[in-house]
């Protein structure tokens, strides 16, 4: 593996070191290759999963219709619940 991909698997891994921290019991995290749906997907029947949870870029609806949406395809198509969090406004 490359250093990108170590890079991206440290960064996995301290997200799941903050999130048990932080009192999280039950936190799995997986490096996947692939179109992103697909993967996520593939992992999910080979692996069934209480609930997804993954992040939106808060795109506007524009670039949505051009880029797809991540998270809309897996709310539509995962067969367990899909936690979408939005990102924090930079109004605060």
């Amino acid at each position: 593996m490359g250093d990108e991909g170590k890079s991206l698997r440290v960064q996995v891994e301290e997200a799941e070191k903050e999130a048990h921290a932080k009192g999280v019991p039950a936190v799995f995290s997986v490096v996947l290759r692939g179109k992103v749906v697909d993967a996520l997907l593939g992992y999910v029947a080979e692996h069934p999963q209480d609930l997804i949870v993954v992040g939106s870029r808060g795109l506007t609806r524009g670039s949505r219709l051009i880029m797809g949406s991540v998270s809309s395809e897996l709310v539509s198509l995962a067969p367990c619940p899909v936690l979408v969090i939005r990102p924090i406004s930079k109004r605060h």
